[in-house]
């Protein structure tokens, strides 16, 4: 199904770094975060110190995605720079 979903520009461009480093479609990367979000979603949480504990490990496995994303990087170029180029 086709939407239309508006997102921080912050977020489209780390999707998007995301898709080029894994040499994958944008519609793959996205669908696997959405995802990922709803199954987190759906899972019982015991307390308040389970949901801050599940937070914490979701954003220390971002954060490195973020890390080994940036540490492949074959182009030193920012995201912007390269898409820019890519639309001349």
């Amino acid at each position: 199904m086709k939407t239309t979903v508006e997102l921080p520009d912050s977020l489209m461009i780390q999707l998007k770094v995301i898709a080029a480093k894994e040499h994958r479609r944008l519609r793959e990367v996205m669908e696997e975060v959405v995802s990922a979000g709803l199954l987190a979603r759906e899972r019982p949480s015991g307390d308040e110190g389970d949901s801050l504990a599940e937070a914490q490990s979701w954003l220390r496995d971002w954060q490195e995605l973020g890390r080994r994303v940036r540490s492949a990087a074959v182009d030193a170029r920012p995201v912007v720079e390269i898409l820019l180029a890519d639309r001349r």
